[in-house]
């Protein structure tokens, strides 16, 4: 069962990956084509080992992990705070320059640059424990929280004020009318904001 397993995973896995190929590089190699060059790609790789697969690896989800879970709490939390685009911007490079860190952590022992861990390990809390990006992140998400609730109130308030000083404000204008014009004199025609044509859709 587990052999079978792992053969469905593998040919999805082929499978899907050739399809994409074909439709990002249309002009280049045929979908068989794509999927022989990754079937011997994933033999040669599946020959390495697991311990290896998984030292080079987890670096890789160490970097990974940590954005996808910023972004997925922006996300669930956009329809509240209003989340700008910049937002997400400056989420991601906290993210990702806090979790580099761990990155460099997590690679095998032989490839590791002592200088940049101790620097990481000095900066960021909870770093030996594999969450050094986890305070910075927090810190950032409550700032830009506070920051888009303030603008969101802002706007709104301005939008108040606009339609209360548009429905309140009344101006008049000297219209000649034909009986007015028998006596010499004007009728002043007072017009809203709101009766205006050009207001109601603001």
């Amino acid at each position: 069962m587990i052999f079978v397993a792992c053969l469905k995973t593998a040919i999805g896995l082929i499978t899907a990956c050739s399809e994409t190929f074909v439709e990002m590089f249309p002009k280049t190699l045929s979908y068989n084509k794509w999927a022989i060059i990754f079937s011997l790609l994933a033999f040669g790789i599946a020959n390495v080992g697991l311990t290896t697969i998984i030292s080079f690896s987890l670096p890789v989800l160490m970097l990974l992990y940590p954005l996808a879970i910023s972004l997925i709490l922006l996300a669930l939390t956009s329809n509240l705070f209003d989340f700008k685009q910049v937002d997400y911007q400056i989420m991601t490079a906290v993210t990702f320059l806090c979790a580099l860190g761990d990155f460099f952590k997590a690679l095998p022992a032989g490839m590791q640059v002592k200088a940049v861990t101790g620097l990481y390990g000095r900066v960021l809390p909870l770093y030996q424990d594999g969450l050094g990006w986890l305070v910075p992140v927090a810190v950032t998400f409550v700032i830009l929280a506070i920051k888009a609730a303030i603008s969101k109130k802002t706007r709104l308030t301005r939008k108040q004020s606009f339609l209360s000083y548009r429905g309140n404000s009344v101006f008049c204008l000297p219209i000649t009318s034909p009986a007015s014009r028998l006596h010499q004199g004007f009728s002043p025609a007072c017009l809203s904001f709101s009766d205006s044509p050009f207001f109601r859709g603001v």
